[in-house]
């Protein structure tokens, strides 16, 4: 049995639940309407089988638990409940035929073929006497269990039906004990039934791989079909060591075809490489190993099948994606860092999340749409320049997660993943891991776009509704800042493009208007990992969003909940004018503060390069107009707080 914690678990609860319900069923002496089995006691019996089933097998067969059930209960009936003898031993051929579907390979053959043998003879003599009707359907039965015992040895589908109806109507053809007195109807079509098995029948089954002349002539050796009978019924380990000894030995890696499937599953599931490599000689294996267990092996596994593969490309990439360095490094020759292929990732599966495509590419993120669990996510992964600031998250993780659940406008973040020695590795080059184990951030999937993405909405624009969808926006993103900020953090990089919706904002202004007000649509604020603790460093900034002592404090420290005022400020005129606020000057400004740290170059005397006149020409309201200037003054103190944000907003809704 292969070592594994949830099998264990399965048969330990499963023969908890077999023995109770086993003895629940023999508790009750006597079946009536009023003394009867409940429903919750049939079905714990049923986990108990399922359970263990899978306990001992590692697959989930739904219907062997069904026919064991079903066995269980027609033997009970036989013993405990009062019945004619007949019925009683139709019931018992009925529990024998469950039985025997439930071992999927006719196990047990020449047992079920003598009571088969002795059921029939019992069922035939039965009616020769007394000529009862029941006894036909008992002949049926027993052909039927006869078919089944003999299904190993090469009994297609048609006997299934042939036998169990031919014999009972050849039968039923003889209407006294004088043979001489013969209903010939049913004579004629129980004899056609029987002997239409004789017609030949085209092989309708996809031919197996050929194979060398030399090779077939083994699989026609008898004592190898018996190896193979034996190497089916043995637990893996056994399968193994009986392949090793008596098929390896005398013909190599080949295998033959009654028992390759039994012997591959072992070496997978068992992940004994050793054998694995003997085997993978054989080209079927390499095919049926490509084809069918890749989900199954392990990455050493799949490295070695690799090498010996046409697909190596493709087997090394997955065997780096399952974490195998060996396969990473030598898929260094094909994969570059500093000219990466966001597109690589898609199909994979990093830190459990399988990655579907590409959303897009952000800053200093690629963001791409992954699933786990059934549920989607939108997977943030670092551009190779970004990838060391993701490790200063990792430490503030737990609180950024516990923070974007605090207020419903906020993106929620579900976990952040980075290694410190993967990202010095990944600084270093070393693209195998990049594809493998890059930082991760999980976050919220939003599927409505950006608010970025409304300003080419025309229809919306031009709407009446425009202004006060902005309104609306913007007071939903100032709650959000306000409860960032009063946890002590600054979310550094507010700008259109962080403001995302739940579903695609409608082009109509007032169908869209009622969505965002009523939250049948949400707008939640992205990106909580550019977040910072108020004093600290900030990780990046968007320059046309981004007011100088955001700059400074990126170079310094000492950032304050006011930038994100000033950003939240150009972010409306933005998504207002149409156009950014800082201007070219205060953008090439920054730039040359980042090369020299010489912070003579953020003259405040540059703010005034900005055109805020061309707001008064959107907005009419002198007080709006006012408002949004005080939010990207020059000077922090003087900027409004986040709550009065929020507040002065609300109330032009």
């Amino acid at each position: 049995m292969k070592s594994s914690v949830l099998r264990y678990i399965a048969g330990f609860l499963g023969w908890i639940s077999l023995i109770y319900g086993i003895i629940v069923l023999f508790q009750i002496k006597e079946i009536s309407f009023t003394n009867v089995i409940s429903i919750e006691d049939l079905a714990l019996l049923f986990i108990g089988i399922f359970a263990l089933s899978y306990a001992f097998t590692d697959k989930i067969m739904i219907e062997k638990p069904f026919a064991i059930l079903s066995a269980l209960i027609l033997f009970y009936f036989t013993i405990f409940y009062t019945l004619p003898l007949l019925n009683k031993i139709l019931l018992l051929t009925g529990g024998i035929i469950e039985t025997q579907l439930a071992s999927r390979k006719g196990k047990g053959g020449t047992f079920y073929t003598i009571i088969g043998l002795l059921l029939l003879v019992y069922f035939v003599y039965i009616y020769l006497i007394n000529y009862e009707f029941l006894s036909l359907i008992g002949v049926s039965l027993a052909s039927l269990s006869l078919v089944l015992a003999n299904r190993d040895k090469g009994f297609k589908l048609l006997p299934y039906i042939t036998f169990p109806l031919g014999i009972p109507l050849i039968l039923y053809s003889f209407i006294s004990i004088s043979p001489l007195i013969l209903n010939p109807l049913p004579l004629a079509i129980g004899l056609a039934l029987i002997l239409i098995n004789l017609i030949p029948t085209k092989n309708s089954t996809k031919p197996a791989p050929q194979q060398p002349k030399s090779v077939k002539q083994k699989i026609k050796d008898k004592s190898l079909r018996e190896i193979c009978k034996e190497i089916n019924n043995e637990n893996c380990n056994e399968a193994i060591i009986k392949y090793k000894n008596f098929i390896y030995s005398k013909y190599g890696s080949f295998i033959p075809s009654e028992c390759i499937n039994k012997i591959l599953s072992c070496v997978v599931y068992s992940n004994d490489l050793n054998t694995f490599k003997l085997i993978l000689g054989s080209p079927i294996v390499r095919e049926l190993a490509e084809k069918n267990f890749l989900n199954a092996m392990s990455p050493e596994m799949i490295y070695l099948l690799a090498n010996v593969s046409s697909n190596k490309d493709k087997l090394l990439e997955l065997a780096c994606n399952k974490g195998f360095q060996n396969a990473c490094n030598e898929l260094k020759l094909s994969l570059n860092v500093n000219n990466w292929d966001p597109k690589l990732w898609v199909g994979k599966e990093i830190y459990g999340y399988k990655i579907l495509d590409m959303i897009g590419i952000g800053g200093t993120s690629y963001v791409l749409r992954g699933i786990k669990d059934n549920n989607e996510y939108a997977v943030k992964i670092p551009l190779v320049k970004y990838v060391s600031n993701i490790i200063d998250l990792v430490s503030e993780s737990s609180k950024l997660i516990e923070l974007s659940n605090k207020s419903p406008y906020i993106v929620k973040l579900y976990a952040i993943y980075a290694d410190q020695l993967d990202v010095k590795a990944i600084l270093n080059g070393d693209a195998g891991i990049y594809l493998s184990k890059p930082p991760l951030i999980v976050i919220e999937l939003m599927r409505g776009g950006s608010a970025n993405d409304l300003i080419n909405y025309q229809p919306l624009v031009k709407s009446e509704y425009w202004i006060k969808i902005l309104y609306i926006i913007i007071s939903k993103i100032a709650q959000a800042l306000e409860v960032i900020h009063s946890e002590g953090y600054v979310h550094c990089d507010i700008k259109p493009q962080n403001i995302l919706f739940s579903e695609k904002i409608p082009p109509y202004g007032r169908l869209a208007y009622e969505n965002l007000l009523n939250d049948k649509i949400k707008v939640k604020l992205a990106d909580l990992g550019s977040a910072v603790r108020a004093g600290q460093k900030p990780f990046s900034y968007t320059p046309p969003y981004a007011p100088f002592d955001l700059v400074k404090a990126a170079i310094f420290g000492g950032v304050e909940p006011t930038a994100d005022i000033y950003s939240l400020g150009a972010t409306v005129y933005k998504l207002i004018t149409g156009t950014q606020l800082n201007s070219k000057d205060m953008i090439e400004a920054m730039e040359k503060f980042e090369n020299s740290k010489d912070d003579r170059y953020l003259s405040y005397s540059l703010y005034n390069t900005r055109n805020l006149d061309l707001l008064k020409y959107y907005i009419r309201d002198s007080e709006v107009y006012n408002f949004i200037i005080r939010m990207v003054d020059p000077e922090p103190n003087k900027r409004p707080t986040s709550k009065e944000v929020r507040e002065f907003f609300s109330r032009k809704i």
